[in-house]
């Protein structure tokens, strides 16, 4: 679980087959279930990434048109989010 995470606490139906969780910062977190038929336990786990940050992507459409007064475009088309959340963007530009 995330540093200052109180996710534990959100844990419901615990004793099921179907539990669920809200998490409560970005992270990961891990889910341990044990099933046991009264003589033995057996345990599995899944983890679980909560709000995966987008991958950002950069580059220049027409690299060839680099010398002053040509237009250069940009394009981050290839930014994506592994969540399947939308994006936006927010170019800057550091000029000598």
């Amino acid at each position: 679980m995330p540093p200052g995470s109180s996710a534990v606490a959100t844990l419901t139906s615990a004793n099921t087959s179907l539990a669920s969780f809200v998490p409560d910062l970005a992270g990961t977190y891990t889910a341990t279930v044990t099933v046991s038929d009264g003589k033995t336990n057996s345990t599995a786990s899944v983890t679980i990434t909560s709000n995966t940050p987008p991958i950002a992507k950069a580059a220049i459409t027409n690299p060839t048109a680099t010398a002053v007064g040509q237009t250069i475009q940009l394009d981050s088309n290839g930014s994506n989010d592994p969540d399947g959340n939308s994006i936006t963007y927010r170019w800057t530009l550091v000029v000598p």
